[in-house]
């Protein structure tokens, strides 16, 4: 019988270096002239500490960031489309799972 594998829970610690990593990406990439502007998704457990469980991010091909920034009334039709797409993934997960 094989061990099952547990896995270690992120820490406050392990956010920050992620955190710090990404930007220092964003850095490298900015001043090649490239993904100036993200659209960035990810999801969390609901507890807190939040612990980021996955995250993806998308170039919007901007050449500069919205002047003035995007307000959280205007990022909520961006935030129920992500959580629309999320919701479809799932529903078609459970579809395939119960096929088989």
């Amino acid at each position: 019988m094989a061990k099952s594998k547990q896995r270690s829970k992120s820490t406050l610690a392990d956010v920050r270096r992620a955190k710090a990593a990404f930007d220092e990406q964003r850095s490298v990439k900015e001043a090649l002239g490239m993904e100036v502007c993200l659209v960035v998704v990810g999801y969390a457990s609901g507890r807190e500490p939040f612990r980021l469980l996955g995250r993806v991010d998308a170039d919007t091909g901007m050449n500069a960031m919205p002047d003035p920034p995007l307000t959280m009334a205007e990022m909520q039709p961006v935030a129920f489309a992500a959580k629309m797409a999320f919701a479809k993934v799932l529903s078609a997960r459970r579809r395939k799972t119960q096929g088989r």
